[in-house]
């Protein structure tokens, strides 16, 4: 039952988790995006910015929409990365310890000999 499950649960957290990363993929790019345009607004009045000493008022901003940016797009798609890498380091040892727990019983009933469960 295990050949059958643990293949099952993956394939389940693929599909499921497939679609929550490529949103937030989507975040990031969206973000990527919308700083791209602020840097191409700013080059293109950087003129008017630097006659009327906006330098440092643009700084603010650009530092708020990166930081926006950053918890709102990468931030997120970093922990959905390492959320599915662990899941799948962890699935083994899950099922190791669901099969111990399953089959000890038949062990102590005399229904499985101690070679065949330490083998399996």
């Amino acid at each position: 039952w295990i050949l059958v499950l643990m293949p099952a649960v993956m394939a389940c957290w693929v599909y499921l988790r497939g679609w929550v990363y490529l949103h937030a993929c989507e975040a990031e790019d969206h973000w990527h995006l919308e700083i791209d345009k602020d840097i191409h607004m700013t080059c293109h009045c950087y003129e008017f910015i630097s006659e009327y000493s906006r330098r440092q008022h643009m700084n603010e901003y650009f530092t708020g929409r990166l930081w926006e940016a950053t918890r709102q797009g990468r931030i997120p798609k970093q922990q959905i990365h390492l959320n599915n890498k662990y899941m799948t380091l962890w699935l083994g040892p899950i099922f190791i310890a669901l099969y111990i727990c399953t089959a000890t019983p038949h062990v102590l009933a005399g229904e499985i000999s101690v070679g065949t469960f330490l083998t399996t």
